[in-house]
């Protein structure tokens, strides 16, 4: 199952309830108007400030999703309010709403990150509630991207720990034969690096060969696993990093990731060699 596909795809009823818009508008009879429509158009969560001063309590407030800035509020511009919370690392989406067309404006704050640029002309408000919603769903895409993109890092990062944490170890071979990870166990029982064993074949790395196990004499278990779907458990000599051989008991399991064949092979590998020259002593 895709996560992302997951996340993104869920219907979200309640979203214009908890999404939060703040007014910035120092004709308090236009923003008494705005609020109107975007709450008749689904928007509850509204609220107004009427002067530049005013914007960071409002804000800290009322933790807005949304900012609706006029762009001129008294003396002071819309850009100056913006670079004031940008100054602060206050990043917060905003439309700008003016009451004259200024080509350059519109380009200077585009700059500074506006997502629209509304002029308060005729029936304006038919333009800005568009401008609002179609803002909103790219705020909320961006978010749940975000979400799912720290979920499966949460989730990479939590199996990566538990691979290296596992007493095994661990290689996951694909289908070429190829490793595509390692735990850190493996790492020190074959007295490699890491980046000395990734992309490497698994039979170069456990046995030195230069071509498959089938092509050096041996029986390529890897090969039997991904064919057959089905665990393998069996003991082999495995070559280290300074050619010295050691005993392992593997466990060779099938991987599958959203198909029925397998894609990989999981070998947890724990080495026996104490326990296999003692054997042959006692023999």
């Amino acid at each position: 199952m895709n996560p992302y596909k997951t996340l993104l795809s869920q219907p979200d009823t309640t979203s214009s309830n908890r999404f939060h818009v703040l007014i910035v508008d120092d004709d308090e009879g236009v923003c008494s108007l705005i609020r109107k429509r975007l709450k008749r158009d689904g928007f509850q969560s509204v609220s107004c400030c009427h002067d530049a001063e005013s914007v960071r309590a409002a804000i800290d407030e009322h933790k807005p999703d949304l900012l609706l800035l006029d762009y001129r509020l008294g003396h002071v511009t819309s850009d100056g309010v913006i670079r004031d919370l940008h100054a602060r690392e206050t990043r917060i989406p905003f439309i700008v709403m003016t009451g004259f067309g200024d080509e350059q404006v519109a380009v200077d704050m585009m700059k500074l990150g506006a997502k629209d640029y509304i002029v308060k002309q005729g029936a304006f408000i038919d333009l800005l509630l568009p401008a609002v919603e179609r803002t909103r769903n790219e705020i909320e895409a961006d978010k749940k991207l975000e979400d799912a993109t720290q979920s499966l890092t949460w989730q990479e990062n939590y199996y990566r720990a538990l691979l290296h944490n596992m007493h095994e170890d661990i290689l996951v071979i694909d289908r070429d034969y190829n490793v595509v990870d390692v735990n850190n166990m493996m790492v020190r029982t074959i007295g490699a690096r890491r980046k000395d064993v990734i992309g490497k074949k698994c039979y170069e790395v456990q046995h030195g060969f230069d071509g498959p196990c089938g092509e050096n004499g041996k029986d390529c278990h890897v090969r039997e696993v991904l064919e057959t779907g089905r665990s393998k458990t069996y003991r082999q000599q495995i070559k280290r990093h300074d050619d010295s051989l050691i005993w392992a008991e593997i466990l060779l399991s099938p991987m599958r990731m959203d198909s029925d064949e397998p894609t990989h092979v999981i070998e947890a590998a724990r080495d026996i060699t104490i326990q296999v020259r003692a054997e042959e002593a006692v023999i």
